[in-house]
This record gives C-alpha cells, structure tokens and sequence, in this order.
C-alpha cells in the first residue's frame, strides 16, 4: 500500500512542476490578424526605419507572447531583434502584453524593391519597400 502511496505521490508532483512550467512565445491562433505600420515604405536607401507589427485575434483582442517570424526578401534590409544586435535577413520576435512588436531595421542600398513578411500561425501580413538613390 505504501508502495502505491508512494508512486501516486511522486507522479503527482512531477505533473503539478511539469504544469507549472510557462511555454514561452507560441503561434498566433487561427484568425488572427497582424497589422504593419507603416504598411509601405518608398524613399532614399540608408535610414533607420521602424515598423510597428500588431496581432490581434479575431475580436481585435492584443495577443500578448505571440511569436513573428520576419523576413526580408533583400539583404540590403537589415533587422534588428528587441537587444538592437542585427539578424541579417531573417528573425523571430515575441509581442509584449500589448500584441505589439517594434521592429527596427536598417534600409540601404542602391535602387529596389523588396518585401517585409509577418508570420504567425496561418496569419500573415507584408509591407512593400521601394528603395531610390534619387538618381
């Protein structure tokens, strides 16, 4: 008998810490909507730009922990995760207790036009970038 006591109270405490344990950032559920802003960018290459990346669920609730994957369709866009230190062309970020994200990049190069996409879960949005030396 003791033996069983003893089993049942073992297995409960690992499922109440296994419980316990917070899952960090996940995909947006089915859905959800995420908005850019600006939701377009055309101007002069070399700029510090940030894009302000929403995700909200279908009744326009703030999904807060929500994971983003980022990616550019160029490499002269230049990402930045939440610490400031550059990712190259592609990142993940989390959202804060708001939905939101600020995504700081760096836009540089000569004359193009390239892609920002957002992905969370079957949700996704993009921005169009037109870059111009002027010249």
């Amino acid at each position: 008998m003791k033996k069983y006591i003893l089993t049942g109270l073992i297995l409960f405490s690992f499922l109440a810490v296994l419980s316990s344990c917070g899952g960090g950032a996940v995909d947006a559920p089915v859905g959800t909507v995420i908005s850019i802003d600006p939701s377009t960018y055309s101007g002069d290459g070399i700029i510090d730009q940030t894009f302000t990346v929403t995700v909200k669920d279908e009744n326009g609730v703030p999904l807060n922990d929500v994971i983003v994957y980022i990616s550019s369709s160029s490499t002269n866009i230049l990402l930045y995760d939440s610490s400031g230190d550059p990712t190259g062309s592609t990142m993940n970020a989390g959202t804060d207790a708001n939905g939101v994200y600020n995504l700081n990049t760096y836009i540089y190069g000569g004359d193009y036009t390239a892609q920002l996409e957002f992905r969370s879960g079957s949700a996704y949005e993009s921005v169009s970038i037109s870059v111009s030396t002027g010249g």
